[in-house]
């Protein structure tokens, strides 16, 4: 099994340093940031690339974790039946059905 980070080329999608023309950036940080936020796999892999990147990489992304804190509070390792039970509560949690059709009487 593959690193999330990397796409069907083997190319690592968190590669890169601003401002150098010969290690250019793959995805804006704010990707990077809705990808943590949205996916659990996308964390758990990123936990386990960083380390193995260059050392002005990870300087990057380690000062993006920094700034989001946000990402580290999520539970990567939720219980699959937990994470079912909360999409579906999305879907029941919608509101009444309006008819824009139906008439007064």
């Amino acid at each position: 099994m593959g690193n999330w980070w990397f796409d069907d080329q083997g190319k690592n999608n968190l590669k890169g340093v601003p401002g150098d023309d010969s290690n250019k950036i793959v995805l804006p940080d704010s990707s990077i940031i809705g990808f943590m936020l949205e996916v659990p796999l996308a964390r758990r892999d990123f936990k386990l690339i960083v380390p193995l990147m260059l050392p002005l990489e990870q300087a990057r992304l380690n000062a993006l974790v920094a700034a989001n804190p946000r990402i580290q509070e999520l539970e990567p390792n939720l219980d699959p039946g937990i994470q079912d039970d909360r999409l579906m509560k999305k879907f029941n949690v919608q509101g009444a059905y309006h008819d824009p059709n139906r008439r007064k009487r």
